[in-house]
């Protein structure tokens, strides 16, 4: 896994490994947007991060969240983020 913050974006790559991704990020964005079974990237504002939840450190650092498993998804996931900021 690869984070790395730009723009007030908060990316995490899981490197090929959508089950992690899914596994680690679900909790989440299912509070964000509701249930989606096997998501292909996740993306939510940085304050749906539960406290209990690792990514709570990077919670003043960011304001929105990206997760994806493979990279050519990217693209699609960062327009949800510049819609939302």
């Amino acid at each position: 896994m690869k984070i790395s913050i730009k723009n007030n974006i908060l990316i995490i790559h899981f490197n090929g490994k959508k089950k992690e991704m899914n596994e680690t990020l679900d909790v989440i964005s299912n509070n964000y947007e509701g249930i989606i079974k096997n998501r292909e990237g996740h993306n939510f504002p940085s304050h749906f991060i539960p406290k209990n939840h690792f990514l709570y450190t990077y919670i003043n650092y960011c304001k929105y969240v990206i997760g994806i498993y493979n990279t050519k998804d990217i693209k699609h996931e960062k327009l949800h983020a510049k819609y939302y900021l």
